[in-house]
C-alpha cells in the first residue's frame, strides 16, 4: 500500500482469499468495518497492527 494513504474503506479487500500480506504505511489512521474480513489466505500482519476476528 502506497505511502500517504490514511483510510482503507470499509469492506475493501473483504473476502479476497489471494490476500495474504497487508504492509500498512504509518499514515493509515482508519480501517474500515471488515476491510480485511474473510481474508482466509492472510498469515501476517505488519506495523503492530492487531487483527480482530476471521
Amino acid at each position: 500500500m502506497p505511502d500517504g494513504v490514511e483510510r482503507i474503506l470499509p469492506f475493501t479487500f473483504y473476502n479476497c482469499d489471494s490476500l495474504e500480506r497487508a504492509d500498512l504505511p504509518e499514515s493509515v489512521r482508519e480501517i474500515g468495518e471488515s476491510a480485511f474480513g474473510f481474508c482466509s489466505s492472510m498469515k501476517e500482519n505488519t506495523n503492530n497492527c492487531i487483527i480482530i476476528g476471521d
